[in-house]
């Protein structure tokens, strides 16, 4: 599997995740101590797919490989 291929299976992963978070929104809250912010889990989701988008821009930029621009002047 390729790097590409892996980076864009993980981002579809994460936005299904975040798609699902966001669906059915929970509460924050504490318990014995413990406390669970589920504002926290879909902001990490959100940044962990803006990191995979900037990787995949940089996997794309190394795999576009050579490439030709026609530029035309008017005068």
């Amino acid at each position: 599997m390729s790097n590409l291929t892996s980076l864009t299976n993980a981002r579809a992963n994460l936005i299904a995740k975040y798609e699902e978070a966001t669906a059915n929104p929970k509460p924050s809250y504490s318990v014995d101590g413990q406390s669970v912010s589920h504002s926290e889990y879909r902001r990490s989701l959100l940044e962990e797919i803006l990191r995979i988008d900037e990787l995949l821009a940089r996997e794309g930029d190394d795999n576009a490989g050579p490439f030709e621009e026609t530029l035309r002047g008017i005068t």
